[in-house]
């Protein structure tokens, strides 16, 4: 007969699970302090009405089709070029600012707002390059069958 273990396995486990749940208490607590400090996923709190109102122009001009939307990944900026409305927008992390011939505006935004406009953006690049890539696959099917049509002849 083998001697009886000096503690009971049962106990073993219980441990186990203990040290575990508190090891992804910890964990929660930290994820938690995180997302309180990080100034990139902060709220100022209510935006100013200068912001809300940046933010509204911006938006409008993403989605106006005469728009040309380019971005700078090396400086992380991104411009928005409308001619007919003789219109600049440039904006980044914390700023945005509005260029036209006659005026300039410089006006700070939060990062939770400049993460909107981000995705709004790259949303509506997204939409327009499928345009494109559909533009060009039915180009290219168009070519395809007017050489097939050709060597028929």
């Amino acid at each position: 007969m083998e001697p009886a273990p000096s503690q009971p396995i049962y106990t073993n486990r219980v441990w186990n699970v203990i040290a575990h749940k508190l090891k992804r208490l910890w964990q929660r607590i930290r994820i938690y302090s995180i997302r309180k400090t990080d100034p990139r996923v902060q709220d100022w709190g209510k935006s100013d009405p200068e912001e809300r109102r940046m933010s509204s122009i911006i938006r409008r001009m993403i989605k106006k089709p005469e728009s040309e939307l380019l971005l700078s990944p090396m400086s992380s900026r991104y411009f928005i070029r409308n001619d007919k409305n003789q219109m600049l927008i440039i904006f980044s992390e914390g700023e945005a600012r509005v260029i036209n011939h006659v005026y300039g505006y410089t006006v700070k935004i939060s990062p939770k707002t400049f993460k909107s406009l981000y995705s709004t953006f790259i949303s509506e690049v997204e939409i327009r390059r499928d345009k494109l890539e559909e533009q060009y696959q039915k180009n290219v099917n168009d070519s395809l069958q007017n050489i097939i049509s050709d060597m028929e002849k």
